[in-house]
C-alpha cells in the first residue's frame, strides 16, 4: 500500500512539474518585434538629428503592428517638438485606428507648442478632406480649436483653401 501512495505522489509531482514547464514555455516574453520597436523608439526620442528621427519612425510604420502603432502615437504626444512633428506626419500618412483621436487631442492641447498644434490641425483636416467631408462638417470644431490664435487660424485657412476648395469664397 505504501508503494501505491509513493507512486501516486511521484506522478502528481511530475504532472505539476510538466504543467509548470509548459506554462513557462508559453509565457509571453519580449519578442523580436518588441525589441525592434523599443530600439526605434530609443533612436527617435534620443537622436538630435531630424533625419534619424524620421528614419526610426518610418521603421516603426513598416513594422505595422500594434506595439509600433502605440509607439508612434506616444511619440506624437512626446514633449520634444521635433519628435512629435515627425510622428504626427506618420499618423496622418498611415491613419490607423486611434490616429485621428490622437491628432485631435494634440490640436486641442493648448499646452503644446503652436508648431505642433498647427501640424496636428493640418493633419486632422487633411484626413477629413481625404474622406470627402465638407468644410461645414469640420468648421465648428476648427473654430473651437483655433479660438483666436493667429497661427492656428492661418493654418486652418491654408488647409481650407487647398483641400476644401468649395468652401473658399
Amino acid at each position: 500500500m505504501r508503494g501505491l501512495g509513493h507512486s501516486t505522489l511521484l506522478r502528481g509531482t511530475v504532472l505539476v512539474a510538466v504543467a509548470f514547464a509548459v506554462l513557462l514555455l508559453a509565457w509571453p516574453t519580449a519578442t523580436a518585434g518588441d525589441r525592434r520597436v523599443d530600439a526605434q523608439v530609443s533612436i527617435a526620442t534620443s537622436s538630435p538629428a531630424h533625419h534619424r528621427k524620421a528614419m526610426a519612425i518610418q521603421a516603426l510604420v513598416k513594422l505595422n503592428n500594434g506595439n509600433a502603432r502605440r509607439a508612434i502615437t506616444g511619440m506624437a504626444k512626446h514633449a520634444d517638438d521635433a519628435t512629435a512633428l515627425v510622428a504626427i506626419a506618420a499618423l496622418c500618412r498611415e491613419d490607423f485606428r486611434g490616429a485621428r483621436a490622437t491628432l485631435i487631442d494634440i490640436a486641442e492641447d493648448t499646452d503644446r507648442s503652436e508648431a505642433v498644434r498647427c501640424t496636428a490641425l493640418a493633419a486632422c483636416l487633411e484626413l477629413e478632406a481625404t474622406d470627402g467631408h465638407d468644410w461645414t462638417e469640420v468648421e465648428s470644431w476648427v473654430e473651437d480649436t483655433v479660438d483666436g490664435e493667429d497661427e492656428m487660424d492661418a493654418m486652418a485657412e491654408a488647409v481650407k483653401a487647398k483641400r476644401f476648395s468649395k468652401a473658399v469664397k
